[in-house]
Parts: C-alpha cells; sequence; structure tokens
C-alpha cells in the first residue's frame, strides 16, 4: 500500500486509535479512494487491501464507482449504500460513510445491512444520488418487456425507451459496442459505455453511460439500472471515444448470419488472438476449428442453447494465431428475426477471462494445499491483539475450546484444554509474545474430543505500531501426534536392532564412511578379545592380518561404497592375542537421502572348519586322481600287455591238446583241458573287465538319440545268437534321448545278452516298452526266462557278481554292472522286478529329449 501524505503528525486522531474505536470495518484514504491503511475488521470481511489498491476495487459495479463521495470534487465527505465485495467471493450491501480526518485523509467505515433490504437499499440510494448531484441522470431497463425510462435532466432524450427508440437515436459506429454491452449486462456483466446519441437540435452528443443488473437478477427480477450523463459534443472527444470505450471495456462484438453461416469478430479479442483488426469474418466450421477438441462440447451446448431458448453463455478456449489457448466467456441471443418470427442473426460479447481462469486455478490449487494442510495436521490458526488481549483460534481448535462465534476465547478456556504438565511452557510463551519478544515453537498436549493429541504451535509478531511496538500476534497449531508415535516407535526399533545386534551370535562389525569403527556386537569382543571402548574409532581393516589389511583399506572398501553390498569376501581376521581366524565378509552400506554412503554393516562368518574341511576334500581328490591315472595305466596294461602273453598261452595249450590228447595219461589230458579253459576265461574277463572300465570312466558325451536307432543296431549285432535261442522279440514305440550312444548300446547289448543267456530253454520271450514321465523316459525290458530271489536284486548289479556256477551258465558276472554304470552315468536308474522262474523285469530310466518328438521302431 502506498504511505498517507508527509506530516503525519497533523492527521487528529492518531490513525491506531481511530481504528480500534471503530468496531465496523474501517479504511484510510487519499483523494481517488487510495487506500492507505485498513483496520482488523475490513481484512476480516471484505480481505486484505491489496498493494495501491483503491476503496472501489470492493465496489460491484461501475455505477456505484461514478457515485462515490471521493471520486466527487470537494471535501468528499459522505454517506451512501452500495453492493460491496466479501472476502468469501459474495457481496453484500452496505452503507458507506466517508469523514474527513485531516490533511487530505479520509476515514471511510462500511456498516453492512440486511441482506433483505438489499436490492430497495441500492436503488434507492441511486436514485437519492441522481437528484442530489444535478448532473446525473438513473436509468432503469427491464430485460423481459425491452422497455426502459430516463428520470433527471436527460429524462426527454431517452425517456420510455425500447429497443427502437435508442437505437434510432445512438450513432451507427457506436451501436454494435452498446448492443454488445447490454447484453453483457444482461448475463451478468458491468456496464460502463460512452457513445454517441443525436439530440434535438440534430447534433451527435456524447453520453457516458454505467450501470448494472440490479440484485434479484432471474425469471422474477431481470432489470437493470444505472446513470447516464452527458459528457460533451467535441468532434475530437466524440471520435475518440468508441475507441477508448472498447479498450477500457475489454470486450468484443460478434455477430452469427443464420443463412450464410459467417461469425463476424469486432474488438480488442482480435489482437489477443493474432486476427486482422478491426472486424473478421470467418465461417462458423473454421471458428470451431479453433477450439481444442475437449472444448467442442461447450460450443455445441451454446448452439443449443441458442436453439431452444435464445440465448446462451459459455465459457471455452480458442486457439491463437501463436499457439497459444485463450480463453473467452460467449454471451449472446438473438439480435434479428424476419416477420415469422425465424431467427435472422444471434448477437453477443466476447471477453478474454484467462486472468480469471489462472486466478479460478490459483485458487483451486490453494484451496487443495489448504486441504492437504488441514488433512496433514492443521489443527488451528491463533491470533493476538496486544493492545486489548483479546485473543482468537479458528479450526478445529475453536470447536475444541468451545470459542465464541468469532473465534473468541478466555486464558481459562486454554487451560482447559492443555495437559497442566505443559501449561507452564505455554504460558511463559505467551508472556514472551506480549512483551514483543520472539516466539519460541514448542510442543504439548491438547484435550481434544478423542483424547490428549500431541500439537506443536509456531507463530510470529505480525503487525507493530511506527515505534515498533507489537499490535498482533498469530500463529498456527499443528497436530503432531502422529509424529511423536512415530518417533517413538522408530525409538523402539532402534532399542530393538541394538538388542538384536549385540546379541547374535556372529562376527558383527560397523563402520562410518571413513572406515571407522563405531559398533561392533558383543560375540565379536569377545571373539576377537577387544573391548568395545577400544574398538570404537579404529579403522575397521585394523582387525585384519598384515596383508589383507591394504586389500581391505585400498579395495574392498571402496568398491563396496560403489556397489553397495558386498558378499563372501575371504579374509583373514587377528584377534587380540594374534590367533588368526579365517573368514568371509558379507557387508552392505546404509545411505542418506540424497544416497551418500553413511555406515556399513558388516558379518565375519568364520570358515576356518569349511576351509579345512574343503583342503582335505582337495587331498582326497587329488588322491582320487592317482587312483584313476593308476586304473587308467592298468587299462592299458590290460589291453596290451596282458593281452599278448595270454593269447601264446591259450594258442600252445590248445596246440598241446590237439597233438598230444589220447597220447598221455588221462591225467595229463584232463590238466591240458583246464589249461586251455583257464585261459579262455581269462581273456574274457579282461575283456569284460575293460568294458566296464569303459562304461565307468569314458568321458560321456550328451546328445539327442533315437533308442529306436540304437535298438535295431543291438538286434542286428545279436542275430545269431537270438536264432539260436529261437527268441520271440516285440519293442513298441521307442522315443528321443539326451543320452551317450556308446553307453546306450553297451545298456541294450548287455540286457539282451543277459536275457538270451538266462533262458528257461528255446523260444524266450523277451520285450521293450517306452513311456513318459516328468522329462525322463520309463523303460521297461522284460524277459520269461529263469529268473531269481528279489532278494538278490541290488548283488546283481555288483561286478563279477554270479549267482549260478559257471558250469550252468557261462560268464563273468559283469554284464549287468556295466548297464548300472551305462544309466546312471546318464544321469537315470535301474532297478529288477524278479522271482524265480517267472523271469525279470528291468525298469530303466533316462532324461528325455525335450526338443524331439518320438521316434517309432519296433523288430
Amino acid at each position: 500500500m502506498t504511505e498517507p501524505p508527509s506530516n503525519p503528525r497533523r492527521l487528529r486522531p492518531d490513525p491506531a486509535a481511530v481504528f480500534d474505536a471503530f468496531a465496523e470495518p474501517a479504511a484510510l484514504i487519499g483523494p481517488g479512494g487510495r487506500i492507505w491503511r485498513v483496520n482488523a475488521g475490513f481484512t476480516e470481511h471484505f480481505g486484505a487491501a491489496i498493494a495501491d489498491a483503491s476503496l472501489d476495487d470492493w465496489l460491484c459495479d461501475p455505477l456505484d464507482r461514478h457515485a462515490a463521495p471521493w471520486r466527487r470534487g470537494g471535501p468528499g465527505s459522505g454517506a451512501f449504500r452500495a453492493l460491496v465485495k466479501t472476502a468469501d467471493g459474495g457481496e453484500c450491501a452496505a452503507q458507506i460513510t466517508v469523514r474527513g480526518a485531516g490533511a487530505g485523509v479520509l476515514l471511510a467505515t462500511l456498516t453492512i445491512q440486511r441482506a433483505d433490504r438489499d436490492a430497495q437499499a441500492v436503488a434507492e440510494t441511486r436514485l437519492d444520488i441522481a437528484t442530489r448531484l444535478g448532473e446525473l441522470s438513473a436509468w432503469r431497463y427491464d430485460f423481459d418487456t425491452a422497455e426502459g425510462w430516463v428520470e433527471g435532466p436527460l429524462a426527454g432524450p431517452f425517456n420510455g425507451f425500447g429497443p427502437a427508440a435508442w437505437r434510432g437515436r445512438v450513432h451507427p459506429d457506436d451501436l454494435g459496442a452498446l448492443t454488445a454491452a447490454f447484453l453483457a449486462m444482461e448475463f451478468g456483466g458491468g456496464f460502463d459505455q460512452r457513445f454517441r446519441v443525436r439530440g434535438e437540435d440534430g447534433r451527435w452528443r456524447l453520453h457516458h453511460a454505467c450501470g448494472a443488473r440490479e440484485p434479484g437478477f432471474g425469471p422474477n427480477g431481470r432489470r437493470a439500472s444505472g446513470f447516464v450523463r452527458d459528457a460533451g459534443g467535441a468532434q475530437g472527444e466524440v471520435d475518440a471515444d468508441p475507441a477508448e470505450a472498447a479498450a477500457s471495456a475489454q470486450m468484443s462484438a460478434w455477430t452469427y448470419d443464420v443463412t450464410s453461416r459467417r461469425l463476424r469478430l469486432t474488438g480488442p479479442v482480435l489482437e489477443r488472438l493474432g486476427l486482422p483488426q478491426p472486424v473478421f469474418e470467418l465461417d462458423i466450421l473454421d471458428w470451431r476449428a479453433r477450439l481444442p477438441t475437449c472444448d467442442h462440447a461447450q460450443m455445441d451446448q451454446a448452439t443449443r442453447d441458442l436453439e431452444a431458448r435464445g440465448v446462451t453463455e459459455v465459457e471455452y478456449r480458442v486457439r491463437a494465431q501463436n499457439g497459444e489457448l485463450v480463453w473467452l466467456t460467449l454471451r449472446g441471443g438473438v439480435s434479428e428475426q424476419d416477420a415469422s418470427g425465424a431467427v435472422l442473426r444471434f448477437s453477443g460479447f466476447l471477453s478474454e477471462i484467462s486472468p480469471r481462469k489462472q486466478l479460478e486455478h490459483k485458487l483451486a490449487e490453494r484451496e487443495r494445499q489448504l486441504s492437504e494442510a488441514v488433512d496433514a495436521g492443521l489443527i488451528g490458526i491463533w491470533s493476538i491483539d496486544m493492545s486489548t488481549g483479546a485473543q482468537r483460534v479458528h479450526g478445529r481448535l475453536a470447536s475444541w475450546m468451545k470459542a465464541g462465534p468469532d473465534g473468541e476465547v478466555e486464558p481459562a478456556q486454554w487451560r482447559a484444554v492443555i495437559h497442566p504438565d505443559e501449561f507452564a511452557k505455554a504460558r511463559a510463551a505467551h508472556e514472551a509474545v506480549r512483551a514483543g519478544r520472539a516466539f519460541r515453537t514448542f510442543d504439548y498436549r491438547l484435550a481434544a474430543p478423542e483424547g490428549w493429541r500431541w500439537a506443536r504451535t509456531t507463530g510470529q509478531i505480525v503487525e507493530s505500531d511506527p515505534a515498533g511496538r507489537p499490535l498482533r500476534a498469530a500463529g498456527v497449531v499443528i497436530d503432531i501426534s502422529a509424529e511423536r508415535a512415530f518417533a517413538r516407535a522408530l525409538a523402539a526399533e532402534k532399542r530393538r536392532f541394538e538388542t538384536i545386534y549385540q546379541n547374535t551370535p556372529a562376527l558383527m562389525h560397523s563402520v562410518d564412511a571413513d572406515g571407522r569403527t563405531i559398533m561392533v556386537s558383543d560375540y565379536w569382543s569377545a571373539r576377537m578379545g577387544y573391548a568395545r571402548e577400544e574398538a570404537a574409532g579404529a579403522p575397521g581393516w585394523r582387525f585384519f592380518i598384515p596383508d589383507d589389511q591394504a586389500r581391505v583399506r585400498d579395495d574392498i572398501l571402496p568398491r563396496s561404497m560403489r556397489e553397495g553390498v558386498i558378499k563372501n569376501v575371504p579374509l583373514t581376521a587377528l584377534t587380540r592375542s594374534g590367533e588368526p581366524i579365517e573368514v568371509r565378509l558379507s557387508a552392505f552400506w546404509e545411505r542418506d537421502e540424497i544416497g551418500r554412503p553413511v555406515r556399513a554393516h558388516g558379518v565375519f562368518a568364520e570358515v576356518g572348519d569349511l576351509n579345512e574341511a574343503r583342503r582335505e576334500l582337495e587331498a582326497q581328490n587329488e588322491a582320487l586322481e592317482r587312483v584313476n591315472r593308476e586304473l587308467g595305466r592298468f587299462t592299458t596294461v590290460a589291453s596290451h600287455d596282458l593281452q599278448e602273453p595270454l593269447r601264446k598261452i591259450s594258442a600252445f595249450a590248445s596246440l598241446l591238446r590237439r597233438r598230444y590228447s589220447g597220447s598221455i595219461d588221462p591225467d595229463a589230458d584232463q590238466s591240458l583241458e583246464y589249461l586251455v579253459d583257464a585261459a579262455g576265461r581269462m581273456r574274457t574277463l579282461i575283456d569284460d573287465l575293460l568294458a566296464y572300465s569303459r562304461a565307468s570312466s569314458r568321458a560321456v558325451a550328451f546328445e539327442p538319440i533315437a533308442l529306436s536307432a540304437v535298438w535295431a543296431e543291438t538286434l542286428e549285432g545279436h542275430d545269431l545268437q537270438i536264432a539260436e535261442a529261437e527268441a520271440h522279440i516285440e519293442a513298441g514305440p521307442l522315443p528321443a534321448v539326451r543320452g551317450d550312444r556308446v553307453l546306450l548300446k553297451l545298456l541294450f547289448a548287455n540286457l539282451l545278452s543277459n536275457a538270451l543267456k538266462y533262458r528257461k530253454g528255446p523260444g524266450v520271450r523277451i520285450s521293450l516298452q517306452a513311456s513318459a514321465e516328468r522329462g525322463a523316459v520309463r523303460l521297461v525290458f522284460a524277459d520269461d526266462g529263469i529268473g531269481f530271489d528279489q532278494s538278490f536284486a541290488e548283488k546283481v548289479f555288483e561286478p563279477f557278481s554270479r549267482l549260478h556256477g559257471r558250469e550252468e551258465y557261462a560268464g563273468t558276472g559283469i554284464g549287468l554292472a556295466i548297464c548300472q554304470q551305462a544309466v546312471e552315468r546318464q544321469g537315470g536308474r535301474i532297478w529288477v522286478e524278479t522271482a524265480p522262474g517267472a523271469g525279470a523285469r528291468f525298469h530303466i530310466t533316462l532324461p528325455a529329449e525335450a526338443q524331439s518328438g518320438a521316434t517309432a521302431g519296433a523288430a
């Protein structure tokens, strides 16, 4: 606000004393109504006065502004009634009394009138002002009857004016703007126009009219009233006035021709939209194209209103030439009809409302923020008048304290809601504010309907006199019960964390961002031999062997800060007594709100026993590798070095038997038989041992295998044995598996040889069937041979295990051991179901080949 004129000492009485003397709203104003200062009542009823504001800004229509005493010549004192704006955006009737306060300063007081007398009071005031001032003529107009009248000096030219009468007197160039202004007033807009009127002498006179619709606007009260005065007849003033009026009104006229579907625009909105001036015409569809799609519905509704009721009022956005969306309000109605009543033309006015929309958006945002503040815990607002000691509260706090109508409270009411333990603190803060000292924020408990609530109050001095003495203090009260509850929960969680940390039987160690120890667990302290006080502040890497200290300091700590976490890093911790402890370190970093590392918590898992077991296992693996190497050398010896002398023994024994059989005594013949037989069995045994070795030690080469092909090869390789045994063999569809071809051939060959060997006689029956189960293939190989007791079901898979003598059945007893090796090395399993004389059923599971379908085959 601007300051009062110089030499304020001449103001009598003092402004503060003047304001205190008036309970109603009051303001100190200068010439033209410029506000210098307002009292608390004015702020409460009408809102705070803005910088460089005028009292005119609180009047609802131009008529009252022109009639206000402070705008007339002379001292400006007087009283009049008018409609004024209220802080909540509404309006009410008030009597405004203006008095001189010395040195060109006026004191204006506003007395609120009863609502049911608003319309009558305003109308009577206007007629009274018109009569007293003389140069003004009061007018009224009825929109329903389209008739009006004027009282005063200009009653002659306008008395009984209707559309035809006044339109015929108004200058044609001014008629469009005046029509638009009248439509604006009909739909709630203000009216303040200059226009030319032909006088009784035929000369053009400039008239200035202002007004507004009267209260009660609606189906039963569609009237307007105002003033009109003769503004002179100078040619220059007449020529410049329409442009001045249009600019001041910031309105544009529009006309829509129903026949041509053309829209005609004039006025300031053309410049705002970047369109050619002073007149612009376009097709109605081109105008619609300038609206964003989401606003088409508003334009369509306006069209329907015009067709149904003859009038419309709508708000929508139009895209300017620079791409900006401009908010416009459009009002209008039927302006021309033919003799049959058909509508020829609609007319009205356009005005930009972008600032208002922006204000609405800001108000909505403020409302949202206030709502969020209330939801977040705003309990109330308080204020203290230092001169009177009066206190007021608003919000939920007012209902808790049972405050008066305007929020007035007494000190005793504060005592009733503040917890006794905090009352002294609250009183000290109040006394500090009363003494003019800074307000100190503090927490206390308040008695709410649901019980005690923790609150925090803060405030400040908001008004002081010229000498700096505080006049008024204000502040807010915020509910912090949730904050307090959270703090308690956080403290309990901290205690719980520390309890778990200290009592967990693990080596737990925490460091800060510089690597300094800030906490260790009780178990760490006991195991490492350092008191907690000794460890605190020491570098974390100090507690490792020298070779690991540099690793921790230069590599592990910086890397863990970058990555946020490390896992199972092998280190060797060093106790105070010098004992090394093999550990694996896992840790993570806490970070602050902007992501900086604050502290790290690490756990040292002791792995000495595990490392010892690992070393023992490595030693056993090394020994096993030596055994495997020896076995490999044995296989080489068996396949080469043993085979050669064995072949010579077998050959010469056979030669001796053929040459000397019958030539020597029977004992010698039998010895030669034994020798030949033993050499043959030794050779078979070596061959079987080589086969078993290959099955157990060769590298497995997994690949998709069609079992039907492997089974066919097996049958082909045993065709003589099959023919000799007169065997009947059946096989169902066999799928593909993922396995090793050599091992599968060994499996099928040994199963088939076993079945052909242990038959009851000619005509043995053998079958091979397959089925799928959970990612695997099950094979069932069955025969109707001699079988054996189920108690030997596991023994038969042991190498060189025989259930029958060599005189009954030849062989070394290693075939089924080879089968087991072949199956298990491919990730499968083999077992047998049998009974004496009932044959045997061998079950085999093998991994299925997921990518291949079943391949059928039969023999």
